[in-house]
This record gives C-alpha cells, sequence and structure tokens, in this order.
C-alpha cells in the first residue's frame, strides 16, 4: 500500500495470501521447492519441502476477473526439484470474492489553481487517478459535499446545466478516465464555495454498478 502524503489517500497496490504447501521425493533425493507467482518458470518464493505457510504477495494488475461472477483469480506454481535435476511444477489457482480491478480504483484531490471568491466560475479541486482500470465516463456520477453540506453532483465533461463541472486534464481524447487523468471541479453558476477555506469532499460513483468507487478529500483555497 502506498500513502500519497499531500492528500493522505491510499493507495493498494497488491493482494497478500498465505498458502501451505509441502512435498516428498519417493526416490529419497533431496529436494527444493517454492512459488513461481507469475508463471515464467522460476522460484520467486522458496519453501521448506517439509510443510510451510508462505505469505505470497500478488501485484493488483495480475488478478482477472472470473467471466460471471464478481470475483478474482490468480494462478501460481509449486516447483519442485530433486537433487538430480529433474523437477515438476504444480498448478494453484488463487481466487478472492470480489473484481480487484474494480474494487481498488484510488483517487487523489488537491486544492485547484486559482483563489477561492465569491464568484460563481472557481476552481475548487483536483481530482486525479492513481490507480484502477479505464472508466467511461458513460457510467460515472462525481459529486462533491462542501463543508459538510448536501452532496451537488457535477455535469461530466461535454455536459452542461448543473452547479459544478468536471474539465478533464491528463488524456482528453477517449471517453474514459483512466489512470494518470484528472479533473478540475469548477463552479458552475453557483458559489458552492464563498471566499476563504472549503473543505470539499468528492464521491466517485460507478452508476452501471451502483457502488461507490473512492472517496478523497481537500482543502479548496
Amino acid at each position: 500500500m502506498i500513502f500519497n502524503q499531500t492528500t493522505g489517500d491510499a493507495t493498494v497496490t497488491s493482494i497478500t495470501i498465505s498458502v501451505y504447501s509441502a512435498a516428498v521425493d519417493p526416490d529419497g533425493d533431496n529436494i527444493t521447492c517454492g512459488w513461481d507467482i507469475d508463471l515464467d518458470g522460476h522460484v520467486d518464493y522458496p519453501t521448506l519441502c517439509t510443510g510451510e505457510f508462505t505469505n505470497l504477495t500478488i501485484p493488483i494488475a495480475d488478478w482477472i476477473q472470473i467471466p460471471g461472477s464478481s470475483g478474482s483469480i490468480h494462478s501460481i506454481a509449486f516447483i519442485v526439484v530433486d537433487e538430480p535435476g529433474a523437477a515438476i511444477a504444480g498448478i494453484l489457482d488463487l481466487r478472492v470474492p470480489y473484481e480487484v480491478g474494480s474494487s481498488y480504483y484510488a483517487f487523489g484531490a488537491e486544492d485547484a489553481n486559482g483563489a477561492v471568491t465569491d464568484g460563481t466560475d472557481d476552481n475548487l479541486v483536483r481530482v486525479t487517478m492513481s490507480q484502477g482500470g479505464d472508466l467511461n465516463w458513460a457510467s460515472i456520477s462525481v459529486k462533491i459535499s462542501v463543508d459538510n453540506a448536501a452532496p451537488v453532483t457535477c455535469d461530466n465533461p461535454g455536459v452542461t446545466g448543473g452547479n459544478c463541472a468536471l474539465e478533464e486534464f491528463g488524456t482528453t481524447g477517449d471517453q474514459f478516465w483512466s489512470v494518470g487523468d484528472g479533473v478540475t471541479i469548477v463552479e458552475s453558476g453557483q458559489d458552492l464555495c464563498t471566499s476563504g477555506t472549503c473543505v470539499i469532499k468528492v464521491t466517485i460513483t460507478d452508476t452501471r454498478e451502483g457502488k461507490t468507487l473512492d472517496e478523497t478529500t481537500a482543502i479548496a483555497e
């Protein structure tokens, strides 16, 4: 897990799972054992062949969603090599009961450029995606709460009519919000944050799945 020193937001980069292994050579040869977590044929985590629990750390990017399920899967291999050099590998499928890609979106918020005034077109905060898969704007809702007031839904890029708007930065030529891309949240015809300092809580929701992807907070000043 990585912490943004500015915002305090946490980014999950991997999942750690404890697995048990043991092996024996029928001929009595000495053997070495270990887990290959990326299926490249090389042992990443050596183990005691007589039996041992091992904590394996699997990067988020290596997990795959199970079709027709909300779970995710990743395959690893247990490799045993005897003294003469003969080797055998067994495949173990690891499963978690949630979709890793969508369960670990992370966003960071910070103060936007420009001072907060009593006008109705101030830049409030900038929000950047730091982790997750591509999100189609058609299924994203971004709401802000200013100083614990009732949430306000902001217009997605290219949409108008609301009291706040999202202006993209980063890669803007597609229909997706991707890692490294972000939005500046801007007032649109209403003074949401008056002169001074405001605490802006941002909630990003996947409307298609009906679940909150992340919440982040920043101070606009």
